[in-house]
């Protein structure tokens, strides 16, 4: 079960992290609009603080062109566990990653609609050596019934399925799922992995999976001579498919795998690597 956390929580960070904060200065975030699959965000924290009414926040910036960023006047601060949000003069809880199974919390995007969130699991998950705490969340929606919709809140990361920066924590088609995450250091481009990202010596050993994915044809090619079996998952952490691996049967047809991005995990007998894939 430990083996699959870190495979469920590999699916959304390709970062080390440095720190179990989510609001800090310089912090940064980049995943996709699911919506538009082509458009990728870039999005970090304003290294210096801002005082409004006595109160210390940290401007939310997005990149909108090549080397820097522009403010979007949405400020926030980290108490404890909870973190605020402050947009257009109203101060509101978006997480608490102090909740326990049988808490509830409201939230309300930036648009006015309101939700309740509640745990269903809560869970310690490693990441790169890293332990976080891991609510798996669920949403009532006002004057609806529970969805389904799985939602998971990593600590110093958010919901790993919504950015919080984009005004919306619930729905679908609104959905933003986060790829990179990083408290500092450079900040890497757009893309299915965030590169280079080791920083430290202890890590240099982790492998990336070989593979080559012929985008034409829908076959993904298995190179990795050990890897005896192949799994793909969902960013939500489903597991779609799995595959037997040996070295006469080492290319796979995944044209039956209907999802804008997956996470191809390899098994050699012993460990497990990970890599996102855009489908």
């Amino acid at each position: 079960m430990k083996v699959i956390n870190i495979v469920v929580c590999l699916l959304f960070l390709q970062s080390t992290l440095f720190s179990q904060v989510l609001v800090v200065p310089s912090k940064k975030w980049e995943g996709i609009y699911l919506a538009n699959p082509d458009n990728y965000f870039q999005s970090q924290f304003r290294p210096e603080l801002q005082l409004i009414e006595g109160v210390e926040y940290f401007e939310l910036m997005f990149k909108v062109h090549e080397g820097w960023f522009e403010g979007v006047n949405q400020y926030y601060r980290q108490e404890n566990d909870k973190v605020y949000r402050l947009y257009e003069g109203e101060e509101k809880l978006i997480f608490d990653f102090g909740l326990s199974v049988g808490d509830t919390i409201k939230i309300t995007d930036n648009f006015g609609d309101r939700f309740d969130f509640f745990p269903i699991r809560t869970t310690d998950t490693l990441i790169f050596n890293k332990q976080l705490r891991k609510l798996e969340m669920r949403v009532k929606p006002e004057n609806k019934p529970v969805s389904t919709v799985p939602h998971v809140w990593i600590e110093g990361v958010g919901d790993t399925g919504f950015f919080f920066g984009n005004g919306f924590v619930f729905g679908n088609q609104n959905s933003s799922p986060i790829f990179c995450v990083r408290d500092n250091g450079h900040f890497y481009s757009a893309g299915i992995q965030c590169p280079d990202l080791i920083s430290n010596v202890n890590l240099i050993d982790f492998e990336e999976p070989s593979f080559i994915y012929y985008s034409s044809t829908k076959v993904l090619e298995v190179r990795k001579i050990a890897t005896s079996r192949l799994d793909l998952y969902s960013i939500s952490g489903e597991r779609l498919q799995s595959y037997d691996i040996d070295e006469h049967n080492n290319k796979i047809d995944i044209s039956s795998v209907h999802q804008q991005i997956c996470v191809v995990v390899l098994f050699d007998g012993q460990s497990y690597s990970s890599k996102m894939l855009k489908l």
